[in-house]
């Protein structure tokens, strides 16, 4: 008798362990993906989106460009991005770093921020920062931190913009200074 009870505690046992160890080297695929790293990377990387005509209307660079597919985030080091009007006005941004979100659909830049506006290619304006946030179906930029904004007229200071890029129009938000330059 003890040998029929035995055994069957014995296999209850043994299923038991064998499906608690098992529990214990599953981990969910969020997890298993960060330990793995970047899903792809590249160098000197470049794309170009076009508009409803087929002209340029965004170019997208970078010195290197590090895809994380477990967030469906990427990384990139020295973006430059170029925004084309119809307007013949033109944008160049270029920062240290960089991280696209939702779906390619938000540009995060980081360290030393340059915004170039160009008319009919003869340069406008100049915009520095340390971070900017691009959304770039809605044609909207803004950060919190301070820019200083430059052109043939003179300089203006402040603490955080919203600029509309489609209709070059810049709201400062706070903490405004400007200087104009005396013409000779």
């Amino acid at each position: 008798m003890t040998k029929r009870v035995v055994i069957p505690v014995v296999l209850i046992v043994f299923v038991g362990l064998s499906y608690w160890l098992h529990s214990l080297n599953k981990t969910s695929p969020t997890h298993q993906n960060s330990l793995l790293g970047p899903d792809f990377y590249l160098e000197e990387f470049s794309s170009v989106s076009m508009d409803a005509n087929g002209l340029p209307k965004e170019k997208l660079e970078a010195k290197q460009l590090i895809h994380f597919e477990f967030d469906d985030h990427t990384e990139l080091q020295q973006p430059r991005l170029t925004v084309v009007r119809s307007d013949d006005t033109h944008y160049i941004v270029r920062a240290n770093n960089g991280n696209l979100l939702s779906g390619n659909e938000t540009l995060h830049l980081q360290g030393e921020v340059n915004i170039q506006r160009y008319n009919r290619s003869i340069l406008a304006t100049q915009m520095f920062t340390e971070e900017l946030w691009i959304q770039s179906t809605a044609n909207l930029a803004h950060t919190e931190k301070p820019v200083k904004i430059v052109n043939e007229l003179g300089e203006i200071k402040a603490v955080g913009i919203v600029a509309d890029l489609g209709n070059n129009k810049v709201e400062l938000l706070h903490q405004v200074r400007g200087k104009y330059y005396e013409r000779p």
